[in-house]
């Protein structure tokens, strides 16, 4: 039963309004004409006002006003009120059922001026449906435009989500078959490490968004599966600084940019890679750097799939919330987001 009140509220208004405009009508004239005369003209009115409004509602204005034939609508819209004009005063003159306001302007000798007063009750109602109606179908407009646009994001970060989870993978899947090609004892860790970080992928990574610290142990996994093949760890350092809180953010959000770190730093051959995790304040603080060879194969800032995708998620989670800053110069790559959570 309240579902369906909630579904056709909007009936139940409008027969309210109307129940309770004839209910007055009916009360008022009743004093002066007696209950037979004023149900008679209650009747009568409320026929001719309802037709009056919801022919421009359901009519006129999606046929006409709507689809921008604007001068036909006013010309119908006139022709509309001058016809229901007409029509209540020559059904009043013959069955006597004028108001004292019309009968005293028949009675004073000119015949235009009831309808005249008709004519600006009418127009007072049918302008009254044109404001509710263009008001009515604007706000379902925007109503409809912010669901698609929702639902357009929404499966934007679903795609986005579907094209970094297999990147990841691919190139995890890769460390591994070399670690099993060279026989490393390494292989059985980094398959243990592979199986938490799908894991999180699966039963984590699907949401909107996830807490900071499994984020962080996630990051964790994966820079312990990059390590496993590397034979210097001294120049690969994690510095996570947070408070305790239950802050959440988007999932994945450190692993491209970690990724595109071991990507172009070859640390076992002395290249250096700082990562860092500050949070105060509610401000989350990102910072991933790494050398890289200026000789070797071009490092693009933002060209990977990885980095594009986070680039694209971080515009839509966090509009006008987010600062990301990459420097690259005498060697070295530096990649800062800042959010505010």
């Amino acid at each position: 039963m309240f579902k369906f009140l909630i579904k056709y509220y909007k009936v139940f208004i409008h027969i309210l309004v109307w129940g309770i405009f004839f209910v007055l009508h009916l009360a008022y004239f009743s004093s002066i004409k007696g209950v037979s005369v004023a149900l008679e003209r209650g009747i009568i009115i409320i026929i001719l006002f309802l037709f009056t409004f919801y022919f421009n509602w359901f009519f006129l204005i999606p046929k006409l006003y709507i689809k921008r034939k604007k001068l036909i609508y006013y010309f119908s819209g006139a022709a509309l009120i001058i016809f229901i004009t007409i029509l209540r005063v020559s059904v009043e003159k013959h069955y006597g059922l004028y108001s004292g306001l019309i009968k005293y302007q028949l009675l004073s000798g000119s015949i235009f001026r009831p309808y005249i007063l008709t004519f600006a009750i009418n127009l007072f109602i049918f302008f009254i449906s044109f404001l509710l109606k263009i008001v009515d179908y604007y706000t379902i407009q925007t109503y409809q435009k912010d669901l698609l646009l929702q639902q357009k994001t929404e499966a934007e970060l679903k795609f986005l989500k579907a094209q970094l989870n297999p990147h990841f993978l691919f190139n995890a899947l890769n460390n591994i078959y070399a670690l099993v090609l060279t026989k490393s004892e390494n292989a059985a860790g980094a398959l243990m490490s592979l199986s938490q970080l799908l894991r999180y992928i699966i039963y984590e990574a699907s949401e909107e968004k996830v807490l900071l610290s499994k984020e962080i142990t996630y990051l964790k996994y994966y820079i312990e599966l990059e390590s496993l093949r590397l034979a210097n760890r001294n120049n690969l350092k994690l510095d996570i600084s947070i408070e305790e809180n239950n802050n959440k953010i988007m999932p994945m959000l450190f692993i491209p940019f970690v990724e595109n770190s071991f990507k172009h730093c070859n640390l076992n051959q002395d290249g250096r890679i700082y990562i860092r995790i500050n949070l105060k304040d509610n401000e989350l603080e990102f910072i991933c750097e790494n050398t890289f060879s200026e000789k070797g194969k071009n490092v693009d800032s933002i060209k990977g799939v990885g980095l594009l995708n986070s680039k694209k998620r971080l515009e839509m989670i966090y509009p006008q919330r987010h600062i990301l800053k990459i420097n690259k110069q005498n060697g070295t790559f530096c990649l800062s987001l800042k959010i505010s959570l």
